[in-house]
């Protein structure tokens, strides 16, 4: 017995495959009872939670994989090409988490709510799905290792080429401090919707960050809301 996905709307188990509608492929269970044909049976909430679970580790597997590749491998070969010494690092570091801090919250407050724009609009599919069966399949970063290529280009090519034609010597610190901020934040993210334990120290931020899903105009930060409290987005409004 396998979930039907439905995101193409079809069941596949070995050689054979059946197509669903997509009014009937959320929540679909596919039995195979001989020969070539294939049973549909609803999916109770706990299979359906489970495979929306198994989904949304999946994606979050392959964002780990993606960060890793386009942040910290690349400041590795940046730091064996170009070493840096390590108060430069430190800097360069700390700079990097502040950036990526700033990024998260403008990204989200004036992308991800700009009304009418495809950003938007998968966006109001996480708001939508908060609580629902599904909605582990949206509370990633990124819904593809793409997007999130894409979000490590935009941010890192232009400090490599800086560092390439000034000599900063900042991208490895930049790098690694964009990966770790990525990681830290998709993981706490993850937590916080699926209600699972937060580190000590944090667990505010599961209160502070659900807030946003109630009144949506504030608390753009996740769990470090340094530009919240700068722009004066802290307190729902």
């Amino acid at each position: 017995m396998i979930l039907c996905d439905p995101r193409n709307h079809t069941c596949t188990r070995g050689n054979v495959k059946c197509s669903i509608t997509p009014a009937l492929a959320f929540g679909i269970l596919c039995t195979r009872t001989g020969g070539n044909y294939l049973t549909l049976t609803q999916a109770s909430d706990t299979a359906h939670g489970a495979a929306s679970i198994a989904r949304g580790r999946a994606i979050k597997r392959d964002n780990f994989l993606t960060s890793i590749a386009c942040g910290f491998l690349p400041a590795i070969l940046l730091y064996a090409a170009f070493p840096a010494p390590s108060l430069n690092l430190l800097f360069s570091f700390i700079a990097g988490f502040l950036w990526a801090n700033y990024f998260e919250y403008a990204y989200h407050r004036y992308l991800l709510h700009l009304p009418g724009t495809s950003l938007a609009r998968k966006h109001l599919e996480h708001h939508m799905t908060d609580g629902a069966l599904n909605e582990a399949e949206n509370v990633n970063l990124g819904s593809a290792p793409t997007w999130v290529a894409l979000l490590f280009a935009i941010n890192g090519v232009p400090v490599v080429l800086a560092d390439l034609l000034l000599g900063f010597r900042s991208a490895p610190g930049v790098l690694v401090a964009f990966t770790a901020y990525f990681l830290l934040t998709e993981e706490l993210h993850w937590r916080i919707h699926l209600g699972e334990s937060l580190p000590l120290g944090l667990e505010s931020t599961r209160r502070y960050h659900l807030s946003h899903h109630t009144r949506p105009n504030a608390r753009f930060n996740i769990f470090l809301p340094l530009w919240d409290f700068l722009f004066r987005t802290a307190s729902p409004r």
